[in-house]
């Protein structure tokens, strides 16, 4: 074979060795290599709307520049099948992760969830708000099932009652889920934490697990030191035993919420409501609110007492003074309203 050939030859084989490195390199690169970028500003998060498709999510990675080379990823995602494997969902994003281990957190639906935490709310708009911010799910959807009486039933609640089936922690959410989620959601949790024991406790208390969480709510309005309210508890379970009205203040402020009134009146007293306990006998149709843990517990543990009536002490320390007979309250009564005349409450 002529020289010139041989060298030909070499040549083209030499060539042929790097174009083959550089190609094997690039595809090396476009696998895994590091292509996610974003700003330390910027929001980290990838959104995939349910129904989403390969293109929505493609052309919202492009849009908020979350890669370096798109057309890379396009590329691998096609070679992985990701647009058959489309998850909705939220994903946090590492800087500098390869097209790769993007495509496989995204392909198997690894998504990153979001943290909800509630209580102290006072109505299931509030509750409803505090979902429908965080998650894809719909208010207006989700309000319209907690309001739908003949749904709601099926989980034994009403629309008076349905506040307590949200019990107040800190709950893992995905992102996604939706209205018929998030109540599935919390039902399981509703019976998860009214487990066999505290159900017991309920019996013990002569109070089903709802009008556990109905009383909970009152005491929770009536007394925020903590420490206090398994006496609070015992006071009205004390009542209810006797088939004595409750008279719990927190239900007529239930009743006129809006007003934001300071001090509970007369006038107040005499407003024809389920709820008013001034009048009604028993507890009220529903929670008022919705009561935290550690209220609903001391319904459950309640102090063993023979108190029959608290007032709020006279030094704005948030206590109360309990009596065992109505003589020994009005004294403390009287010593309370004075304060408030003092610092000029008088509505």
């Amino acid at each position: 074979m002529p020289k010139k050939n041989k060298i030909a030859i070499k040549t083209i084989l030499s060539l042929f060795v790097i174009l083959s490195c550089l190609l094997g390199y690039t595809v090396w690169e476009f696998i895994y290599g590091a292509n996610v970028y974003y700003e330390k500003d910027q929001n980290e998060y990838l959104y995939i709307k349910n129904e989403a498709t390969f293109e929505d999510v493609y052309e919202t990675l492009k849009a908020y520049s979350f890669l370096e080379n798109p057309e890379s990823f396009k590329w691998l995602a096609g070679v992985m099948n990701y647009s058959n494997n489309v998850h909705a969902g939220r994903y946090k994003l590492k800087r500098g992760m390869s097209n790769r281990a993007l495509l496989i957190k995204l392909r198997s639906g690894q998504q990153d969830p979001i943290k909800i935490q509630f209580e102290r709310l006072l109505k299931i708009e509030d509750i409803a708000a505090t979902f429908s911010e965080e998650l894809q799910c719909d208010y207006d959807e989700l309000i319209s099932l907690l309001r739908d009486e003949s749904f709601l039933s099926s989980y034994g609640f009403t629309r008076v009652s349905v506040i307590g089936l949200f019990t107040p922690d800190t709950y893992l959410f995905n992102w996604n889920t939706t209205a018929h989620g998030v109540i599935d959601r919390m039902y399981a949790e509703y019976k998860k934490f009214w487990s066999e024991s505290r159900r017991n406790k309920a019996k013990v208390v002569g109070l089903t697990p709802l009008e556990v969480i109905t009383l909970a709510s009152i005491v929770e309005q009536e007394s925020w030191v903590k420490s206090e309210r398994p006496d609070v508890a015992a006071v009205y379970l004390n009542r209810l035993k006797i088939n004595m009205r409750l008279q719990a203040d927190p239900t007529i402020k239930f009743i006129v919420k809006g007003q934001n009134i300071k001090r509970v009146l007369n006038k107040h007293l005499k407003i024809k409501s389920p709820y008013n306990t001034y009048l009604n006998y028993g507890l009220p149709p529903g929670p008022i609110c919705l009561p935290t843990k550690n209220a609903i517990e001391a319904v459950l543990n309640p102090s063993k007492h023979d108190y029959l009536y608290f007032c709020a002490n006279a030094d704005f320390s948030g206590r109360h003074a309990f009596a065992k007979n109505h003589k020994e309250h009005m004294r403390n009564a009287r010593a309370y309203q004075k304060a408030l005349n003092a610092r000029k409450v008088y509505n």
